[in-house]
């Protein structure tokens, strides 16, 4: 019993290296964690020099909304059927980072 749910046109077996979907979380994988990495240290040193608080902490939520952007965006890819239900949380805090 196959876990699919469209049907496979006869001849188009999935190659034993892998499917599309593999490559596309570990595309999204090394994306996300590149994103965080960049994110954390630009939000480090922001934090470490946090002299005008109103422009830095405006900096800040503008940084971090592309972590949870990017991580929404991973978790959309690795389970597709909850992609509908946590977009628009992705999509509202950004409005609310560049709010």
């Amino acid at each position: 019993m196959s876990k699919t749910t469209c049907p496979i046109p006869a001849g188009a077996e999935d190659h034993t290296d892998g499917t599309a979907h593999q490559y596309m979380l570990y595309a999204a994988s090394g994306c996300t964690i590149a994103t965080l990495v960049v994110s954390l240290s630009l939000i480090i040193l922001h934090l470490r020099r946090y002299r005008a608080p109103k422009e830095q902490r405006q900096i800040i939520r503008m940084i971090f909304s592309l972590v949870v952007y990017s991580l929404f965006s991973a978790l959309e890819i690795y389970r597709y059927e909850i992609a509908q239900y946590i977009d628009p949380i992705g999509d509202v805090y950004e409005a609310f980072g560049l709010w």
